[in-house]
């Protein structure tokens, strides 16, 4: 029994580190006017030093990041896996590009609806996608903020 307990426990370890994966070099965010288009450069960008994001009346938030598909995560290859980006509840308008093309965008983005954005359905190490997201503005936005978990998730068949 312990020998299957701690294959159990191993199962549980990896199945973490592969569904909660997050960019080498971290989110970065910034704000601009509502409608003006993603960034051209990261000029202007600062690390996400917590979750809260907040901004003023009329103003969106991007948030960034560069993901390259790693050999593994956690001793588990990830070539020919589905790679996925997901977030935590967010109650206002979303856009979001990847390596510049818009692919997603809703009115709110929950965990209740789970909308995936697709990075890949067949992973290759060493390839890059540069993740913009656009949280529009709204009047949660420029209040209290909102608290905002943007991350990747790897599923291997």
């Amino acid at each position: 029994m312990l020998y299957i307990s701690a294959l159990k426990a191993r199962a549980a370890a990896l199945q973490e580190a592969e569904s909660c994966h997050f960019p080498k070099g971290g989110w970065w965010w910034t704000t601009a006017a509502e409608g003006a288009g993603p960034p051209a450069d990261a000029d202007g960008f600062s690390p996400m030093d917590g979750p809260l994001v907040r901004t003023g009346e009329g103003r969106c938030v991007w948030i960034a990041a560069a993901y390259t598909v790693p050999e593994s995560v956690d001793g588990v290859p990830v070539a020919g896996s589905s790679i996925f980006l997901h977030a935590n509840t967010v109650i206002a308008p979303v856009s979001v590009y990847v390596n510049r093309e818009r692919v997603f965008h809703a009115p709110f983005w929950t965990d209740l609806t789970r909308p995936e954005v697709v990075l890949t359905r067949q992973a290759r190490p060493g390839d890059r996608y540069d993740i913009l997201i656009c949280i529009h503005a709204c009047a949660v936005l420029c209040g209290d903020g909102i608290a905002y978990h943007p991350r990747i998730e790897i599923e291997r068949l």
